[in-house]
């Protein structure tokens, strides 16, 4: 059983990364749009810029390694299930319950994880992030405006 406990798990892995990169990827991308017209507008320097990337991206990982999860499930036992190596399986004998075993094993260890990075971390990091937004938002822009004149530095 070790063996089969290994094989399934060792399926699961390749695809919760996979999914992981391509969510992360895809808010990542949502936040950049999102902000990069208030950084635009500032003038904030890279360190700024960073700081406020790294302290979204708690929240973003919050997010995403519940539907990585899911994703890896899908493609796992998909193909599993498109090998015909679930009926061969269920053929020599294991039972369904056996074959989900080392992803609920594995699901119950990242739902501890996730739990303390929830009840921690992510409280901690969404306040700095949002003390630090405020003062951006509070910041002045870095040109003059002046009533009836055409700014071009934009």
């Amino acid at each position: 059983m070790k063996i089969l406990y290994r094989y399934i798990f060792r399926e699961h892995i390749g695809p919760f990364f996979f999914g992981l990169a391509v969510i992360m990827f895809v808010l990542v991308m949502d936040f950049i749009l999102e902000v990069l017209n208030l950084i635009i507008g500032k003038g904030l320097n890279a360190f700024i810029i960073l700081q406020v990337f790294v302290l979204n991206l708690a929240w973003m990982l919050a997010l995403a390694v519940p539907m990585a999860v899911l994703v890896s499930t899908l493609m796992a036992y998909g193909r599993l299930s498109q090998d015909n190596e679930i009926t061969a399986f269920k053929a020599s004998g294991v039972s369904l319950y056996r074959l989900i075993l080392p992803p609920v094993v594995a699901s119950i260890f990242i739902s501890v994880g996730m739990m303390f990075f929830n009840d921690r971390a992510l409280p901690e990091l969404n306040h700095k992030a949002r003390l630090l937004m405020t003062d951006i938002h509070q910041k002045r822009p870095t040109w003059n405006l002046k009533e009836n004149v055409f700014i071009n530095e934009i």
